[in-house]
């Protein structure tokens, strides 16, 4: 894993966690504005849709929560394989190493398998949540 590949995924990771900061203090909010909503008299079936809409927003705060996790385990890992290609460079790799460096290698492959994964958890976390956020607006409206 190279300095311009690690940095890519780098900045990948800080654009994914901005992204999830900002969806986590939007379902706060959301939630605190369809707490006031049904509050107030309305039908039965606006409030279910209200109690069925929360019980959404806080699985995608959890599902936030693991992403979120997921990412910093991501970056640990990667600020690890550089500091041991960094040492590696240093010191030169000695030929009876040469296995060890190859199940790094599969190992950094499997990462990447899983940045991938969590590129299209995020993806598809942002059409959900935006389809659901619409639906919101939309009882919102309805006050």
């Amino acid at each position: 894993m190279g300095q311009n590949s690690s940095d890519k995924l780098h900045l990948e990771h800080k654009f994914w966690s901005s992204e999830i900061g900002f969806w986590k203090e939007e379902i706060t909010f959301l939630k605190k504005i369809l707490h006031k909503r049904n509050e107030k008299k309305g039908r039965k079936e606006t409030k279910e849709k209200i109690s069925k809409y929360n019980n959404h927003l806080d699985h995608n705060l959890r599902f936030l929560d693991a992403l979120e996790e997921t990412i910093k385990t991501h970056e640990l890992f990667i600020s690890e394989m550089m500091q041991i290609v960094k040492e590696s460079d240093d010191i030169g790799i000695p030929e009876n190493e040469k296995g060890s460096i190859a199940a790094a290698v599969d190992i950094v492959d499997k990462n990447l398998t899983d940045h991938e994964k969590t590129k299209k958890h995020v993806k598809k976390f942002r059409k959900r949540y935006t389809k659901l956020r619409n639906k919101i607006f939309k009882i919102i409206n309805l006050a």
